[in-house]
């Protein structure tokens, strides 16, 4: 189970790069990526790799383990976050203040105390 707990921080934070580099190129680039298409394009892949991540631990671990994987899934979306403003914004504390689908963006301090929390939830199931 701890591989697959691994697995998804590899996966958000490799994730965060991949998108980091694509706005970049978007930026420097003669045709723009019109936000709202690129994420209503990216919500049902995002989705699908959560809900496979879920179903992952339900097979693994059951309940339990569908619990675990929820909580690195918000552990993974923080982590995401702040690779993403470090590599884009130079900041690893960088406010976004763009919204995603209309739903703004948590402030960094407000992402910190969710980690905090998520690491000590996941530290008391495991």
């Amino acid at each position: 189970m701890i591989y697959l707990l691994i697995l998804i921080l590899v996966y958000w934070i490799f994730e965060s790069i991949s998108e980091s580099m694509t706005w970049m190129a978007s930026w420097h680039s003669t045709k723009k990526i019109n936000p709202k298409t690129y994420h209503l394009v990216r919500l049902p892949e995002t989705l699908a790799v959560i809900g496979s991540h879920i179903f992952i631990g339900i097979l693994l671990k059951g309940l339990h383990g569908a619990c675990m994987v929820a909580v690195m899934e918000i552990i993974g979306c923080v982590l995401y976050e702040r690779v993403y403003c470090c590599f884009n914004y130079g900041d690893f504390f960088y406010n976004k203040t763009s919204k995603w689908l209309g739903i703004i963006h948590l402030k960094a301090w407000q992402e910190m105390i969710l980690l905090v929390v998520s690491v000590a939830v996941l530290w008391t199931i495991l």
